[in-house]
């Protein structure tokens, strides 16, 4: 088995690692959890939030892609996610009612989040459900998708 990481699946970019290692607790009590190799210049990372128990599971998951990679085949898939997912918009329309959004939130990734009034200070701001750093500001935004069956998602 080669330790060379492919390109990353969803920039391209060809500065990705596999130094990753995630860690769970606290600073001064960490617990090891697992291995993972990530994009440097997109922030995409495999192992979820465990991680792989070695790196060489993780970097032979990184390197696994489809078996056809035909351009065109790509293309419609991507297309096709696109539809399915949503496309993320420029953060100047995001509406700004309480309605609650997905935000791209660099580096954190993807949150729940709502623009509201902090109270206790008058300033408006971004509330990221999912990222505790309070100066992170998001870069895109897109619409919930429906709820299953029906059901209100909001």
């Amino acid at each position: 088995m080669t330790d060379t990481l492919k390109p990353c699946p969803f920039c391209g970019s060809d500065d990705v690692s596999d130094a990753g290692y995630i860690f769970s607790g606290d600073k001064e009590n960490p617990t090891d959890t697992g291995y993972f190799c990530n994009c440097v210049k997109c922030g995409a990372k495999n192992g979820g939030v465990m991680g792989f128990e070695t790196k060489a599971e993780a970097v032979r998951r990184w390197n696994t892609r489809p078996a056809n990679t035909d351009p065109m085949t790509i293309a419609k898939y991507d297309d096709d996610l696109r539809k399915a997912a949503g496309v993320w918009r420029d953060m100047e329309s995001a509406p700004r009612d309480h309605t609650r959004i997905l935000l791209y939130v660099p580096p954190y990734g993807v949150s729940c989040g709502h623009f509201d009034c902090v109270w206790e200070n008058g300033i408006e701001r971004w509330i990221m459900h999912s990222v505790l750093n309070k100066d992170a500001q998001p870069t895109a935004w897109m619409p919930l998708p429906e709820a299953p069956n029906g059901g209100s998602g909001r």
